[in-house]
């Protein structure tokens, strides 16, 4: 059965945000990104301007985040990677040195302890039962 979109029901659409990055990333990231790569890089602010707009233009069902990984493929990496001399996604690497501080918090936080959700649930149960 498809949607009007031409979509099928219950199939998922792919992502490109990789998960050690995706569990971390919010929507602050992105200009954060593109501050950096503005700063160190030298690339145009048109670009930031080009994925505010194509970002707005389409459907809401994606996140900042994934689009800003999508924007980033499709029109920033391809460039980076030949400059570079990279075959991994150029603009990845550089989100997992932003977010190095929070990938590493995240990997160690679910090391031998309880996940916060749990940890919440258990809490308000306590309360509760009083």
């Amino acid at each position: 059965m498809e949607n009007s979109d031409g979509r099928f029901r219950g199939v998922r659409e792919l992502t490109l945000l990789p998960d050690d990055i995706g569990e971390v990333m919010t929507p602050s990231d992105c200009a954060k990104a593109f501050d950096y790569l503005e700063g160190v890089l030298h690339i145009s602010r048109n670009w930031r301007m080009d994925f505010e707009q194509e970002f707005l233009a389409q459907p809401h069902a994606v996140s900042k985040q994934e689009f800003f990984i999508r924007f980033t493929a499709k029109h920033i990496d391809p460039h980076l990677c030949v400059l570079l001399q990279r075959k991994q996604s150029p603009v990845q690497s550089l989100l997992r040195f932003l977010l190095r501080d929070r990938i590493a918090q995240k990997k160690t936080k679910g090391i031998g302890r309880p996940n916060d959700y749990y940890l919440n649930l258990l809490e308000k149960r306590r309360k509760t039962q009083r």
